[in-house]
């Protein structure tokens, strides 16, 4: 990264000196040619900018950005781009050091506490205007959409109304009382009920797509555990064990938001300026090309999702 800011910064330089050297000495300058040497000054600078960022992408999961700004970290790693790092022993960045965290689908999975101690991190790593930007599922929108599929259910109760019914019933408590990995909703998304259409406009997956990316040793995992489980199921001590193990493996929810208890959460931990967003918005420079909420056709990657970002 060295090295690129030093062959940035001499040519910034560069088109700084044919600049005044064509303004001083050339009798034909045009002005055309000075929005030239000036545009292309201003995408040196923000090169230059780019390289110089310190942007952290927080719980990444397999979404995580190669750009050489951003240093993806999570509890586990399964790639070269991805660092492990415990998120709830602190943040391992100096105070004042980190121009953005960007943190999807990881603060409900923290219970409250645990959600105080991380924003606490954040707000001592950013640097003073930096970025925080949150993004977690939309309690205000479930419930919304939940109360919108009630009604309709109960004044035509069609099989697609009742589907979608038991769906958006599932999307709102399923995630935070399971007891098993996938619980109610990988039961759903196997039944022969299920709306495939609706589930498209819920995710912004086909349905069934975090079932299939699954590696093949997880679904070894997996069956192995349904066996020794069935072998001892009759054994209290050993399903205390599994239910207490699976409820802090980090797949349940332990708390949900709408925009204004985020907003009142980050005001209490000290941040500005918090404002929704959209998926494509962000007060990070060039946003959209860093791809971390989109799919690879281009459309949101977590629709119905709650948007926040504010200052430090």
């Amino acid at each position: 990264m060295n090295d690129s800011l030093k062959f940035l910064d001499n040519f910034r330089y560069s088109i700084l000196n044919m600049w005044f050297f064509v303004f001083l000495n050339d009798k034909m300058f045009y002005l055309y040619d000075l929005w030239r040497f000036t545009n292309a000054y201003n995408i040196i600078y923000n090169a230059r900018k780019m390289l110089m960022m310190k942007l952290i992408n927080c719980g990444c999961g397999a979404k995580y950005c190669k750009s050489v700004e951003w240093e993806n970290i999570d509890f586990n790693s399964h790639s070269k781009y991805v660092r492990q790092v415990n998120l709830l022993k602190g943040l391992p960045y100096e105070d004042n050091s980190v121009d953005m965290i960007f943190s999807s689908c990881l603060l409900e999975h923290f219970d409250s506490e645990q959600a105080s101690f991380f924003l606490d991190e954040t707000y001592r790593c950013l640097k003073k205007g930096g970025i925080i930007r949150i993004v977690v599922p939309d309690l205000e929108n479930v419930c919304r959409e939940y109360l919108k599929q009630l009604d309709k259910v109960k004044y035509n109760d069609t099989k697609e109304n009742e589907s979608r019914y038991e769906y958006v019933l599932i999307e709102l408590i399923d995630q935070m009382t399971r007891k098993e990995t996938g619980g109610k909703m990988l039961d759903y998304w196997k039944s022969s009920r299920k709306d495939a259409v609706y589930i498209q406009e819920r995710t912004g997956m086909p349905e069934c797509e975090e079932e299939n990316n699954r590696s093949f040793l997880f679904q070894i995992k997996n069956i192995l555990y349904k066996v020794v489980s069935k072998c001892l199921k009759n054994s209290h001590i050993y399903n205390l064990y599994t239910i207490g193990k699976f409820q802090t493996s980090g797949e349940v929810h332990q708390w949900m938001y709408d925009s204004y208890s985020l907003r009142k959460l980050l005001d209490k931990h000290g941040f500005r300026d918090v404002a929704c967003m959209e998926y494509n918005v962000s007060n990070c420079l060039n946003w959209k090309k860093y791809a971390l909420e989109v799919n690879k056709d281009g459309t949101e990657y977590k629709p119905n999702s709650l948007y926040i970002e504010a200052r430090r």
